[in-house]
């Protein structure tokens, strides 16, 4: 979904929408787990296990609220085809983080496994992103081999840690390839990548950040139901269903009794516009606010009990610099 990040403050939300029935005895109100001194690292358990029961993620043996951040540790001018960012960088930034009060962060290309080891060393949760090109040429084999060889090596590098909550294998397709490719020759792909995974280590959990233009694709492979959603932006979410109405669609027609993980979420707050996103004031604190006030509230738990979706978290994102329209 083409934005220009470096312009758009933007979140995560988990969502798991409740479908009838008494929402207190299909899901267990958890407590988020988020390091107790903010700044000072949490060392969790050498052995952390990440588990999905129903519409949660459990980590050792607990409901896990997820209350995160986007996080890419590039700066501006800086590009991660190029660059490189020290640890005392990124350890700084996973401070910062905590301090906020975030137990998780999302990347989209993998952190390193000296990241990793750094992220758990201040009780730092990972959806660990893994880059598949959106418009790559999905109908050559050989394209579609190296990006499952990218897939499998990634995997590797990061058996060992155990803060890993799911593997996210690509970010928004591009519809025209895959109007190229074929549907059908798209979901095998997309069925290959996840069984690349489990194949290299049983034990992980596995998602696709998808978007509303590839609603219609086959989820029946991931373990938790990934979608990048924006109050603005398709008509479909704008002006039909609204935000909350299209949340409880993706819930009925595609995540079923799947967790149902809004990945990416956010407000234009560009001066000028451009592209689909509209026109935004250079900050809007105060529709931020009420955007993310039932995740991030100290009264969160109260604001979801009274909501129709049983809000799971929320991550905050500021874009990276080098992604621009």
């Amino acid at each position: 979904m083409p934005r220009i990040t470096a312009l758009i403050v933007t979140s995560i939300l988990a969502l798991s929408l409740t479908q009838g029935g008494d929402a207190s005895a299909r899901a267990a109100k958890p407590t988020p787990r988020t390091p107790e001194s903010a700044g000072q690292g949490m060392v969790r358990p050498a052995m952390t296990r990440v588990e999905l029961r129903g519409e949660w993620f459990y980590v050792d043996g607990e409901p896990f609220l997820i209350k995160g951040v986007g996080y890419s540790p590039y700066r501006p001018g800086q590009v991660p085809w190029k660059d490189q960012v020290s640890l005392a960088v990124m350890e700084r930034d996973f401070q910062r983080i905590v301090a906020a009060g975030f137990n998780t962060i999302r990347t989209w290309s993998p952190l390193s496994p000296e990241a990793l080891t750094l992220a758990e060393r201040y009780g730092l949760m990972v959806l660990q992103g893994i880059w598949v090109e959106p418009g790559g040429n999905y109908t050559s084999p050989a394209f579609q081999e190296a990006m499952l060889e990218t897939i499998a090596n990634s995997v590797e590098r990061a058996k060992g840690h155990h803060n890993i909550l799911a593997f996210l294998i690509g970010n928004e397709l591009s519809p025209s390839s895959v109007s190229q490719t074929g549907i059908p020759e798209t979901e095998s792909f997309l069925k290959r990548a996840a069984q690349t995974v489990k194949a290299h280590d049983p034990s992980r959990f596995v998602s696709y950040a998808n978007w509303p233009s590839l609603s219609f694709l086959d989820s029946s492979m991931w373990d938790a139901i990934s979608f990048n959603l924006y109050s603005y932006e398709p008509p479909s979410v704008a002006y039909s269903f609204g935000f909350r109405g299209y949340v409880e669609h993706l819930k009925r027609t595609v995540a079923h009794s799947k967790p149902l993980i809004v990945t990416e979420l956010g407000l234009s707050v560009s001066p000028v516009g451009g592209g689909q996103s509209p026109k935004g004031p250079p900050v809007d604190a105060e529709a931020l606010a009420r955007l993310l006030a039932p995740a991030l509230s100290p009264h969160a738990r109260t604001t979801i009990e009274a909501a129709e979706a049983s809000l799971r978290g929320a991550l905050l994102l500021g874009g990276p610099d080098f992604m621009r329209r």
